[in-house]
């Protein structure tokens, strides 16, 4: 099976091939790396008959699994490839480029979204907890710092802060993502 996200989504149609050499499409659900090494760990706990796994070089996530579980069976074996190419998995610190449509790259704000939890910086540092389903993202309470700042990035800060369910998105070439909630949008820049 291959699961390739486009457009920070998976897409969940595999294309393989059936005894007669046609195309047969089967709809998928989904794995994360955090399934695969599950899955991987559970094979090894089953103690499989054969087991192997090619890891990507660079970010340690499975790349390739087969799994067989005994040799004494006939087609139980199963292959998996993996491609992740949301790069802003991997790079997760976004720089605050545009706020309702105006240019504030200078205000140097990050945001940086890993393993479930936002780390922020605008006037004040700001903490949360985040789940995100395809478009959606959904923000725990917003813990902050308590320093007063003037200008602009105070109303910034605000309004993110306020965020509580948005919609979020990523440029095709991984290099922009869009936070929109509350009458909000929020350009992030890698």
């Amino acid at each position: 099976m291959q699961y390739v996200i486009k457009n920070g989504t998976v897409d969940m149609t595999t294309i393989v091939y059936n005894d007669t050499k046609e195309k047969v499409t089967i709809k998928v659900t989904p794995m994360t790396v955090d399934e695969a090494f599950a899955m991987i760990q559970k094979a090894i706990t089953d103690k499989v008959d054969k087991l192997t796994v090619s890891y990507d070089e660079k970010m340690g996530y499975p790349t390739k699994v087969f799994i067989d579980k005994s040799f004494q069976m006939a087609d139980e074996e199963k292959s998996y490839t993996f491609s992740v190419v949301a790069e802003n998995a991997m790079k997760s610190v976004w720089k605050l480029s545009m706020f309702d449509g105006k240019d504030v790259s200078a205000s140097n704000a990050t945001v940086e979204l890993k393993n479930g939890k936002l780390h922020g910086n605008f006037c004040n540092v700001v903490n949360a907890t985040y789940t995100q389903e395809k478009e959606k993202i959904t923000f725990g309470p917003m813990m902050m710092t308590m320093m007063a700042c003037e200008g602009e990035i105070m109303t910034i800060e605000t309004a993110f802060g306020g965020l509580k369910k948005a919609t979020y998105g990523v440029s095709d070439d991984k290099k922009k993502m869009t936070i929109s909630g509350d009458g909000h949008t929020f350009v992030f820049v890698q």
